[in-house]
């Protein structure tokens, strides 16, 4: 009877040490998703929240500055790799041909986020300036213009120095392979290497010219519906749609 006793004990140990774990277990995962929830909410609380056209402006440059910079140094990682040799320049073709890929991705996604910061501009002058003072407003919006025009020209020459950079290095290089290969060879790589550049160079100035355009619409929407006393920034440039 006790040997009956003892295993019926055991085994009610067993069942409840079981719904322990299971509440234990079922208690991270509420954690966990708590945790997931809280990370999301502070990268939310994270975005900038501008509070002067100083700031949004400093914000304009700086990321034109930064992204700018990276595009240089990740090519210039690969050419330190090429090191001025005609072989490894072959070698590293698919790499640049990304690289230029991923210029013209990086370019676009700078020119979404340079109409956000305009944007930002325009609805700061909303809040701190209203519609109503029309000298007040007229000045603030065509400072907004004066930066992000500022902002996009200048980003139009970091690229295009950087891409004008890139043609001389790998003529240099190809050239250098005359002396080592037939001439049809290096011709034929020196042709692929400028049709790489011509397009590439033309894909950015297309990028540029697209959101310049784009730009300058948001502006003259702002400006025409400012002036008739609208202020609903979304509204005006279509944001809601």
């Amino acid at each position: 009877m006790k040997r009956v006793i003892a295993i019926l004990l055991t085994l009610i140990m067993v069942f409840c040490f079981a719904s322990c774990g299971d509440v234990s277990q079922g208690g991270t995962t509420s954690n966990n998703t708590t945790k997931a929830e809280n990370v999301t909410k502070e990268k939310k609380s994270k975005a900038k929240k501008f509070t002067s056209f100083d700031e949004i402006r400093a914000a304009m440059e700086e990321d034109e500055v930064n992204t700018a910079t990276e595009m240089k140094e990740k090519i210039t990682k690969i050419n330190e790799d090429i090191n001025e040799d005609y072989d490894a320049y072959i070698s590293a073709l698919p790499q640049i041909e990304e690289w230029y890929a991923y210029a013209l991705k990086s370019a676009q996604d700078y020119y979404a986020r340079l109409r956000e910061y305009a944007i930002d501009y325009y609805k700061l002058i909303v809040k701190e300036i209203g519609v109503n003072n029309y000298n007040d407003w007229n000045k603030a919006v065509k400072d907004c213009y004066d930066a992000w025009d500022d902002t996009i020209k200048d980003f139009y020459k970091d690229w295009d120095d950087l891409y004008k950079d890139i043609y001389r290095e790998y003529d240099s290089v190809i050239k250098d392979g005359y002396d080592l290969y037939n001439y049809d060879q290096v011709s034929d790589a020196w042709s692929d290497m400028y049709d790489l550049y011509d397009d590439g160079w033309s894909d950015m100035y297309d990028a540029y010219d697209d959101a310049w355009s784009n730009l300058y619409d948001d502006y003259d929407d702002i400006y025409s519906d400012f002036y008739d006393g609208e202020d609903d920034v979304d509204e005006i440039l279509g944001l809601n749609e």
